[in-house]
């Protein structure tokens, strides 16, 4: 596959249009809500709203028991997206509320493709009761099966102090993108983040030098928006270095995949680990 060219880098673009939040009625699927609704208004996107009873299979002999039991959820669930609707609509945003049953990983995601969603918003817990840190959590299966961004948002107003990791791939200049447009339209200010990885055994990197020209490129196309831009270089892990710079900021935004010729954990591998640790939010851009 041919890498793109570093010297070419963030170009100015606008920000999702169609916002999907998956909600469960949750403190923290509000939340996700409340980040969707700031983004919707500073980008007047439609917000899509979708809540999803799952599957209970082990009913599925005692349609008895079971039929009651889904109408009961299911109304549960259309109270749930009207309120939100009401939220969204308040703000003088177009809501579409939704409820669908399945598997709630895979129903969001299959609702953002059929509907191409840019965003999909998801709180952190709550549609889990494991919570974030456990692999397999309903944020986390999203993150991985949608085929946009996502947020998993632990705040409200997660995009006051952005996190930019740029690590120079294709989907990192998407990051720096998306992270250009957020915070011109919300005034916010930017630390862009560069990890020489640290070198495993029998590992190579084709990055000797912080200062290459993605890196010079970005902040210089940053800051001719009006963006106040922090440099921040370092040498580690890349999972584990991010992790420790997200505690002084509201969100982390980073690319789904990184370099194939960094260091071997910087593939696929980092926004996994940020998704699951960071102590803020995190937005994984595709």
């Amino acid at each position: 596959m041919r890498r793109p060219d570093p010297n070419v880098m963030v170009k100015p673009s606008g920000g999702p249009s169609e916002i999907l939040v998956g909600l469960d009625g949750s403190d923290l699927s509000r939340q996700a809500l409340g980040a969707a609704i700031r983004l919707g208004r500073a980008f007047q996107a439609r917000i899509h709203l979708l809540h999803v009873v799952p599957k209970l299979e082990e009913y599925a002999r005692q349609r008895a028991l079971l039929e009651p039991l889904l109408r009961e959820l299911s109304g549960v669930g259309e109270r749930i997206v009207h309120e939100a609707a009401k939220s969204v609509e308040t703000a003088g945003l177009v809501a579409k509320p939704s409820v669908a049953s399945g598997v709630p990983a895979t129903e969001i995601a299959e609702y953002a493709r059929r509907q191409a969603i840019q965003l999909v918003a998801v709180g952190s817990r709550g549609l889990n009761p494991q919570g974030p840190q456990v692999l397999g959590s309903v944020s986390y299966q999203i993150s991985l099966l949608a085929p946009c961004s996502v947020l998993v948002a632990k705040d409200a107003n997660p995009f006051k102090r952005i996190l930019l990791a740029i690590d120079g791939s294709e989907d990192s200049r998407r990051a720096a993108e998306l992270a250009s447009a957020l915070a011109a339209k919300l005034s916010s200010t930017i630390t862009i983040t560069f990890v020489v990885p640290s070198r495993p055994e029998g590992a190579f990197t084709l990055a000797p030098a912080p200062a290459e020209p993605f890196l010079l490129k970005t902040e210089k196309a940053l800051r001719e928006r009006g963006i106040v831009v922090v440099r921040d270089v370092r040498h580690g892990h890349p999972a584990e270095e991010l992790i420790k710079a997200a505690a002084r900021h509201t969100v982390v935004v980073l690319g789904a995949r990184g370099r194939s010729d960094l260091a071997l954990d910087y593939v696929g591998g980092v926004a996994d680990k940020v998704l699951r640790n960071a102590p803020v939010s995190t937005l994984v851009v595709r």
